[in-house]
């Protein structure tokens, strides 16, 4: 009797010892899973800020190219200006030589 008692005893012990295991199991995967939760959280917040970067990159990337075109367009405009106004110098001079004669 005294034989059972002590399988008995082994087996509760060996089942509680389970049940203990499989408690730790349930709360490591539980811990886990809050680590995938962060992680994914993190992931999408991080993916959101790369979207806004490249936004913002291609929004600069354009504003840089008028800004670009613009300076092209004066540089233009002042060779332009700089050569009428050369123009007017000859013909000022010619004028004056006129006059003198």
């Amino acid at each position: 009797m005294a034989s059972m008692d002590e399988s008995v005893a082994k087996l509760t012990k060996e089942k509680i010892a389970l049940q203990d295991a499989h408690q730790q199991t349930l709360d490591d995967l539980q811990a886990e899973e809050d680590k995938v939760n962060t992680l994914t959280k993190a992931k999408t917040k991080l993916e959101q800020q790369v979207d806004d970067l490249e936004g913002s990159l291609e929004q600069e990337k354009k504003v840089r190219m008028d800004l670009e075109r613009a300076k092209r367009k004066l540089e233009g405009d002042l060779k332009l200006a700089q050569e009428s106004i050369m123009d007017l110098e000859n013909d000022k001079q010619q004028s004056d030589e006129k006059i003198k004669k």
